[in-house]
Order: C-alpha cells, then sequence, then structure tokens
C-alpha cells in the first residue's frame, strides 16, 4: 500500500506569503508574514506526514523541512 505524501510549498508573492500544497495547487492559504507561513505549512506537514519547501523571491528553494519520520 503506498502513503501519500503531502508536499507543502511556502512562497513570497507580492507583500503576501503563500502556503500551496503540491497535490492541490487551487488550495492556498495566505499570511502576512513568512513565519507565519511556514508555520502553518509545518502544522499541515506534521499532521500528514510530509514536507516542507520554502521558496525566496525569484523561486529558490531557501530550506526544506521533513516530517516523514515523525512519531505523532
Amino acid at each position: 500500500m503506498t502513503v501519500e505524501r503531502h508536499r507543502y510549498h511556502v512562497y513570497p508573492y507580492r507583500t503576501r506569503w503563500f502556503v500551496v500544497e503540491s497535490s492541490d495547487p487551487k488550495n492556498r492559504q495566505m499570511t502576512r508574514t513568512r513565519e507565519a507561513a511556514v508555520q502553518k505549512a509545518r502544522e499541515l506537514a506534521m499532521e500528514s506526514k510530509g514536507e516542507v519547501v520554502v521558496h525566496r523571491k525569484g523561486g529558490h528553494v531557501q530550506e526544506r523541512f521533513s516530517f516523514r519520520d515523525s512519531a505523532k
């Protein structure tokens, strides 16, 4: 049985930050700060044992967090 892994991307757009799930790009959440967006993405990734990819302006990956092996 294959378990679907969720990946949440955090990226800036104009003056806001967005959290977007890879498998459902239309489902996005907006925050005012990078910190709030990263926190939200981390919470979602922990629940789904997924990962977070934080992008900086220009789309380059700044950091990654994985919760695939986290025990809940």
